[in-house]
């Protein structure tokens, strides 16, 4: 784990506003030794020599402020699609024309955009999510646990019919394998912004007018993304690895 985030850092952080991170969503089967390999990768190799005030010091969280666009009110703006996990946990995968017992489920908000926006709020800094969600049960789930983790949802735009991302999750209880059966019906949001020239409009829109601003621009990244050079790490977090 520790070899994966460090070739993580030293390929995508130069340059500076890398946030390093589990991915999508942090599953709680998650080894714990796993996550503090990673944790100790970041503070061994991925320390910026200038980093925000509230990164300094994340056990002395900064007060939140509540903020706007034109006030540019928050450290970090958010805009994308969240995703709503739902965790099938089963012995053993099914083989085709089977029945599987689920032994045990869980729902867990993610998203690439959500789960950095809660680990600046996480950190004592101020994030907001802007996003086109709906009324339905999805949408609220996913809206509370970004809430509550301390992420501005104000800006979210509520329409009829929209939806966040939904993700059906078979997790194979003893390999901790997991196979990812996801739903984009009634997602609303910017396509992933593989280059400035695949961008979407409102993408391009929101992008320039931040550059505009002199604000930072970033894009997630994640597994098999054609644009990064980054392809394992995400992947490797929730899998029983070495720490070494």
């Amino acid at each position: 784990m520790t070899t994966e985030a460090r070739n993580a850092i030293e390929v995508l952080a130069p340059g500076g506003e890398f946030i390093l991170g589990p991915g999508c969503a942090l599953g709680s089967d998650t080894p714990d030794t796993n996550v503090d390999a990673l944790i100790e990768a970041a503070h061994r190799y991925g320390v910026y020599a200038r980093m925000a005030p509230w990164c300094r010091k994340p056990d002395v969280p900064t007060p939140r402020r509540k903020g706007s666009i034109a006030g540019r009110g928050w450290d970090v703006l958010g805009i994308g699609a969240v995703a709503v996990d739902d965790l099938l946990y089963v012995d053993a995968y099914p083989g085709p024309d089977t029945k599987v017992r689920i032994r045990s489920e869980q729902r867990e908000g993610g998203g690439l955009v959500a789960t950095a926006l809660v680990t600046v709020a996480r950190l004592g800094g101020s994030s907001a999510f802007l996003a086109v969600l709906g009324r339905d049960e999805l949408s609220v789930f996913a809206i509370g646990e970004l809430e509550r983790a301390g992420v501005d949802g104000s800006r979210i735009i509520r329409r009829a019919g929209a939806r966040p991302v939904h993700s059906r999750i078979i997790v194979d209880g003893h390999t901790g394998q997991r196979t990812i059966l996801y739903s984009m019906t009634g997602v609303v949001a910017p396509r992933p912004m593989r280059s400035s020239r695949q961008m979407s409009r409102p993408a391009a829109s929101c992008s320039s007018t931040a550059r505009s601003c002199r604000r930072p621009v970033m894009r997630p990244g994640w597994p098999g993304d054609p644009a990064s050079r980054w392809s394992r790490t995400s992947n490797t977090l929730t899998n029983p690895v070495s720490t070494s």
